[in-house]
C-alpha cells in the first residue's frame, strides 16, 4: 500500500459517511495512517507553524471519524456474522480482529439465551469462554482525552482525580505513562 494523503484520508472519510456499506480498505491502512502522522509530527519539528499543526489536528479528526463510522459497521455486521451471515474481508487488521471478537462474543451470548430456555439458569451456565479480563481501579492523575486501548476498545475521558475501571493491559499502560495512580 502506499502512503496515505490527507486528500485520500477524506475520500476515504467522504465515502464511508455516504453509504450504510462497508468500504473496502487495506489491511495496512491504519498502519499507515500512523506513518503519514509520525511524518507530520516530524515536519513540525523546529520551527512551529500553526499551519501545520491545523493540518495535523485535522488529519488525526478524520482518522478517528472513519474509525468510528467503520465500528459501527462492523458492530452490525457482526451481529449478522454470529447469526451465520457472511464473513468479512477488505478491511484492516485491527477491524479483523474487532470483527472475530465481537462477533464470537454475540455467539456466546446467544448460546447462553438458548440454554436458558433449555431450563437452565444463566448462573448455571459456564462462562469461560466470557470469562472478563481482570479489571483495576484507578484515578486519573491528569485529564486524558478519549482514546483506543490495545483491546481496540474505546476509553475514557476522564478527568483528573476520576476514579475509573479498566482491564489490566489498558491499566498497565496508563501507570507507565504517569497519567493514573492506583484508586
Amino acid at each position: 500500500m502506499e502512503d496515505l494523503t490527507y486528500e485520500l484520508l477524506r475520500r476515504v472519510q467522504q465515502k464511508e459517511r455516504s453509504t450504510g456499506m462497508l468500504g473496502e480498505l487495506h489491511e495496512e491502512f491504519y498502519e499507515k495512517a500512523g506513518e503519514m502522522l509520525a511524518r507530520m509530527k516530524k515536519g513540525m519539528e523546529g520551527e512551529f507553524a500553526l499551519e501545520k499543526a491545523k493540518e495535523y489536528e485535522n488529519a488525526v479528526k478524520v482518522i478517528r471519524d472513519i474509525y468510528e463510522v467503520r465500528e459501527q459497521k462492523l458492530l452490525f455486521r457482526a451481529l449478522r456474522g454470529a447469526k451465520g451471515g457472511d464473513g468479512i474481508s477488505g478491511v484492516a487488521r485491527e477491524e479483523q480482529e474487532m470483527y472475530g471478537k465481537v462477533k464470537d462474543a454475540i455467539s456466546e451470548c446467544e448460546k447462553l439465551f438458548e440454554r436458558s430456555l433449555d431450563g437452565n439458569s444463566v448462573e448455571k451456565v459456564e462462562r469461560r469462554v466470557m470469562a472478563a479480563p481482570e479489571v483495576r481501579q484507578l484515578k486519573a492523575l491528569a485529564d486524558v482525552p478519549q482514546f483506543v486501548g490495545v483491546d481496540g476498545v474505546k476509553y475514557g475521558p476522564f478527568r483528573k482525580d476520576e476514579a475509573f475501571s479498566v482491564p489490566q493491559k489498558v491499566a498497565e499502560l496508563l501507570l507507565k505513562r504517569k497519567v493514573a495512580a492506583e484508586a
